[in-house]
């Protein structure tokens, strides 16, 4: 025989034997109780202890289980609810209405007495003597004689009432099928699933010793309530249930979790990301529980006695125990990993696990050695390079991956014992996946490559296309400047011959005729002089002489003869411009000054040429009769055509004029460099 710190070990001729003391107490039917199922416990003032059961009510004094039932006068069976009031008065929930009990005889409340319906789910007596009774019908409030029904009109939904709650600070709270009920007073205000709580069904609360406010719920765990917020609290996997029955504090740091797979002793912590945990080691069947299905679903679910023990009622009997008698385990485990399975194959590693390329799905398998419960040893592990924070992977040993990336990666796993007592170093292995050949980094750079170059290909080609495409284009423009030459160049070449032919035949009687006839030859040669021109430009040559001459010369040749007085200055620095913009301002100006001799019948023409940092500008200004630039230019091309070839060239085009005022026609082209 030899023993550990709760083990006692034993050798027979059958094997070896471990004894190991049971932490929890259950009474059940065998012990007295009336009935195995086990809704409520309470410890009154006189320390009794209170036991509502499916059949009947239960009272352990001096080590002797009393019960009672409808025939001494109980409302029904099935006590699913205890309070106590300030005078010693004990009130009980049942399923066939509400009874108070004085030590002597019991008192039954129902429908007629103005309770909202027959089946009670929970009873409170509150700091201020009034009693709270929560029915599948609604809420009341006793006090005295008189009966308060709340409904809508108070802020609470309508509908069952599961259990109520008085906190430290006087507040009442009340789980309804709708939510979460807390009143200030005069109403209450409900919260629900949009406040923060993770279920819509609250059915157990607690209150810790730091003032945080815990309640159970169906189907979403525990939630901690603190500074106004609601906070689902992580639990470990395969410890705790979604649905929490019981919440009740040791007073030594731990609460104390009634679920329906146990009870749960519960430290608090925090995951790799920050958020709130309970680290929770889990008790069953075999730490003494009479049953893992801690039901509840009433109030009181569990209760902490004065001697410090705490009851938990269960679906076979009662469970006491008492949190300072428990030995905690304070040897760590031993980790070990065992083998790995790769794509189904079974191997045991060495120093290292290595994956041949192509390798889809890996499992690897380890343990820890507990003595004490092996049952309950638990486990974390982290694929270093994969996995962003610990998996906590509960009481199973096996990790799964499946379509790892290639690389080079280390598995560690740690473990804790059946009281959470963790080994932090575990055990730890290199694991390392080839890659197939498309993965390497040659074959990406190789890749990388053949991208470049078929992006330098397509474009080159696209030069290409574009250079045969703007030799297209050139020689169009040669072509047509060709056609223009051999036809109107040469058409108003002989016009211009024809009519020195006409001048020499004309004797010295014709001086009128021969006048008109001078001015006609000089509008020939200005006409062929700007035919030439328009081919040099489908040529793309430069402007000869520069804009400001070319303007003079056109101002000169519209006004000889006319009496028009024309004054063309040029400010700046002049330079040559983009052969658009050069065009644009030579095309406008002619535009303007032929509109301004043939329709405003100026006195003056003033032309000016402004070379500056910001562009270059051509004003073109007479003193004429004007016009409506709103409504008469509206209906001719002239105008309309220098707005578009200025807008072509990037340029601005601005005309200033009224009837009888003249007109300014202001032209401002950028400043961008010529391209020859």
């Amino acid at each position: 025989v030899g023993s550990s710190a709760r083990n006692v070990w034993a050798g027979t001729n059958d094997g070896l034997v471990r004894l190991r003391r049971q932490p929890f107490v259950t009474y059940s039917t065998a012990a007295g109780l009336s009935a195995e199922r086990a809704w409520t416990v309470l410890e009154d003032s006189r320390g009794d202890i209170w036991v509502g059961t499916d059949a009947g009510l239960n009272r352990l004094r001096d080590g002797e289980w009393t019960v009672f039932s409808p025939r001494d006068g109980l409302a029904g069976a099935a006590v699913v609810g205890i309070a106590e009031g300030a005078d010693g008065r004990m009130w009980f929930a049942t399923t066939e209405g509400l009874s108070s009990y004085d030590g002597r005889v019991f008192r039954s409340y129902g429908v007629s007495e103005g309770l909202l319906a027959e089946n009670v789910r929970g009873v409170l007596v509150d700091r201020a003597g009034r009693v709270w009774v929560g029915t599948i019908g609604g809420l009341n409030l006793l006090e005295g004689e008189r009966s308060r029904a709340f409904g809508p009109e108070d802020g609470l939904a309508r509908g069952g009432v599961l259990f109520v709650y008085e906190d430290r600070s006087g507040a009442v709270w009340a789980g309804t099928h709708s939510g979460l009920a807390r009143f200030d007073g005069s109403r209450f205000t409900t919260f629900t699933t949009a406040d923060g709580l993770p279920a819509r069904l609250v059915i157990s609360a607690g209150e810790s010793a730091d003032g945080a406010l815990w309640f159970g719920t169906i189907g979403g765990g525990l939630v901690r309530y603190a500074g106004g917020t609601f906070r689902r609290v992580v639990t470990s996997p395969d410890i705790s249930s979604d649905t929490v029955t019981c919440v009740l504090d040791d007073g030594a740091g731990s609460l104390w979790l009634g679920t329906l797979r146990g009870v749960c002793r519960a430290r608090m912590t925090s995951t790799a990301s920050g958020e709130p945990a309970l680290d929770c080691t889990l008790y069953g069947k075999a730490d003494g529980l009479g049953s893992t299905d801690c039901g509840g679903g009433t109030q009181p679910a569990g209760w902490r006695a004065r001697d410090g023990r705490l009851w938990f009622p269960t679906a076979k009997g009662v469970s006491v125990v008492d949190p300072r008698a428990i030995h905690l385990n304070t040897v760590p485990p031993p980790v070990a990993i065992e083998r790995a399975v790769v794509d189904g194959a079974e191997s045991r590693p060495g120093a290292a696990i290595h994956l041949p390329a192509g390798s889809r799905a890996l499992e690897i398998r380890f343990t820890a050695l507990s003595f004490s419960d092996p049952k309950k040893v638990r486990f974390r592990y982290m694929l270093e390079g994969f996995d962003g924070e610990w998996v906590d992977a509960g009481t199973r040993r096996s990790a799964f991956y499946t379509n790892l990336p290639p690389g080079d990666y280390r598995f560690h796993v740690i473990a804790a014992n059946d009281d959470g007592l963790w080994n932090d170093e575990g055990a730890s292995i290199d694991v390392s996946l080839a890659p197939r050949l498309y993965q390497t980094g040659w074959f990406a750079a190789l890749v990388v490559a053949a991208l470049c170059a078929a992006v330098w290909a397509l474009y080159r080609l696209r030069v290409r296309m574009l250079r045969r495409e703007f030799a297209a284009v050139l020689a169009e423009r040669n072509r047509i400047a060709r056609d223009l030459h051999d036809s109107l160049a040469q058409g108003l070449t002989s016009v211009s011959m024809q009519l020195e032919a006409v001048g020499t035949r004309l004797g010295g009687e014709s001086e009128p005729a021969r006048e008109h006839l001078d001015r006609a030859r000089l509008l020939v040669r200005l006409s062929l002089a700007e035919a030439r021109r328009t081919v040099r430009d489908l040529r793309s040559e430069p402007l000869e002489g520069g804009l400001a001459p070319a303007l003079e010369a056109v101002a000169r040749s519209l006004t000889d003869g006319t009496g028009v007085a024309v004054d063309v200055r040029t400010s700046g620095t002049p330079r040559p411009l983009a052969r658009g913009a050069e065009t644009a301002l030579l095309r406008a100006g002619q535009e303007a000054l032929t509109n301004a001799v043939r329709h405003a019948h100026p006195a003056h023409l003033r032309v000016r040429v402004d070379y500056s940092s910001r562009g270059t500008t051509l004003e073109v200004e007479d003193d004429g009769c004007g016009f409506d630039p709103e409504g008469d230019a509206q209906t001719g091309f002239g105008l309309r055509g220098m707005r578009e070839r200025v807008a072509e060239a990037g340029g601005s085009l601005e005309v200033v004029s009224r009837p009888g005022r003249g007109t300014l026609l202001r032209v401002t082209v950028p400043d961008l460099p010529r391209r020859e």
